[in-house]
């Protein structure tokens, strides 16, 4: 549901906010264990009726498994559909229609992840019915419509499966279910990335210094989610955006202009890497955290309004020097490999997996401390969780918005991460007033 698009009642708040699962922590620490492990694995089972042997082609046999396209359907329908609720005139309406006009959207966007699901299987199907092996067998023994189908099926049948398990490992587990997947498929990756370079000579402090960058960085990202924490404001105003289109912008030079201009230095990369995060940075936190945005996105009083705008804008110079020293950083670990985008998305990936388990660690404390929880309500805005969490605490009601910290590098560009507020189950009910108080405040715009 999206809080920041309705004005409800109490009895609206009571009736949708669901107790969750009170399950031990132990119990949860292991079926969220067992969970990702069916994940994990099932990235190892290959597509029904495909019998090549791809050991030869391993950018090819990454993908022809159970996951082939693991959670990137669903992550792109959910975007899809949460642009249509923002641009379009029925979609507005149905944000505004509270928990069931949210509930109807995520159908809409489940559904249309299952669509893309089918469509990427076709194409995807087709492309192996005309490919062989280099020793010339094909790949797909008996091609045709059936093979088709039965992939179609195959790829909607473990998208919504994967839809379900995350939803279960949200529900039951320790954690957002999506970050959780996020965590299994971009570790593996991140640590095969820092083996040593071969040319490297015997003895070379090289990859030693780079350990060390790395590990100042990380530092230093925690330590900014830690005071954002303690502000209730995100720690990264603008996301990840800049870092990401930097990374695009870098790959089509590099690709478009090599053969036309000399570039002998990694050096120009950086500090075009430099001047385009800056820009970004400013377009991104103008879209995501100015004045105007913060009006939209939270009921408060124009006095408190302009005291979250005045520290977020403190905090952006910070966030755009951190986000353009690990771009640069990873751009001149690359400096040999600057067509691979792995020069920027490196870092995404590093503070992806920063963030998520400042996310875990921030539950497992809140869960320690409180015992059984349970789910107040959950949100697509950013701002306002940040917002109630604060509330709920001047209350005296300790609450947590278990994945705000990850949500807030995307924004409305990440509905498929939700943010769930939990409270102590015995405080439940006061919070559902303190809810309902916020809500019918000030109506709050439509983003």
């Amino acid at each position: 549901m999206a809080i920041d698009d309705a004005t409800v009642d109490e009895t609206d708040v009571s009736r949708r906010a669901r107790p969750g699962a009170t399950l031990p922590w132990e119990a949860r620490l292991l079926l969220t264990l067992a969970l990702l492990a069916l994940y994990y694995f099932g990235h190892r089972l290959p597509l029904p009726l495909v019998s090549g042997r791809f050991e030869e082609l391993p950018g090819l046999a990454s993908r022809v498994n159970l996951l082939a396209f693991g959670f990137t359907p669903l992550f792109t329908g959910f975007l899809l559909v949460e642009l249509f609720s923002v641009a379009t005139t029925p979609g507005r309406r149905l944000r505004q229609a509270g928990t069931a006009g949210r509930a109807r959207l995520n159908r809409a966007a489940l559904g249309t992840s299952l669509v893309l699901a089918a469509v990427q299987a076709l194409g995807f199907a087709m492309t192996l019915e005309t490919m062989s092996s280099p020793a010339g067998a094909p790949f797909v023994a008996d091609p045709g419509a059936g093979f088709v189908l039965v992939t179609m099926a195959t790829v909607a049948a473990t998208t919504a499966a994967i839809f379900v398990l995350a939803n279960l490992l949200s529900s039951y587990g320790i954690g957002n279910g999506f970050a959780l997947l996020t965590l299994v498929d971009l570790v593996p990756p991140l640590l095969r990335s820092w083996r040593p370079d071969p040319e490297l000579e015997a003895g070379s402090l090289v990859p030693a210094f780079w350990l060390l960058g790395l590990a100042v960085l990380a530092v230093l990202l925690i330590q900014s989610l830690r005071r954002a924490e303690a502000t209730h404001t995100p720690a990264f105003p603008q996301g990840i955006l800049p870092v990401m289109w930097t990374g695009a912008i870098l790959s089509f030079l590099v690709l478009r202009l090599w053969g036309s201009i000399r570039w002998d230095s990694w050096m120009l990369y950086a500090a075009l890497g430099l001047a385009a995060v800056a820009l970004f940075s400013w377009l991104c936190f103008h879209l995501f955290s100015s004045r105007a945005r913060l009006e939209a996105n939270l009921p408060e009083p124009a006095e408190v309004l302009d005291g979250l705008a005045a520290t977020l804008r403190r905090r952006l110079p910070l966030a755009t020097a951190l986000l353009a020293a690990g771009t640069v950083g990873f751009v001149a670990w690359q400096r040999n490999q600057l067509v691979s985008v792995l020069a920027t998305t490196g870092f995404v990936d590093l503070l992806l997996v920063v963030t998520i388990g400042f996310d875990l660690v921030e539950q497992y404390r809140f869960m320690k401390r409180n015992g059984p929880t349970a789910r107040l309500v959950q949100l697509d805005n950013v701002h306002f969780s940040y917002r109630l969490t604060a509330r709920l605490e001047e209350e005296g009601i300790d609450a947590l918005a278990r994945g705000h910290v990850l949500r807030s590098l995307y924004f409305f560009f990440g509905p498929l991460y939700k943010i769930d507020v939990l409270v102590p189950e015995e405080d439940l009910e006061d919070a559902r007033g303190v809810l309902a108080e916020l809500e019918v405040a000030r109506e709050v715009k439509v983003f």
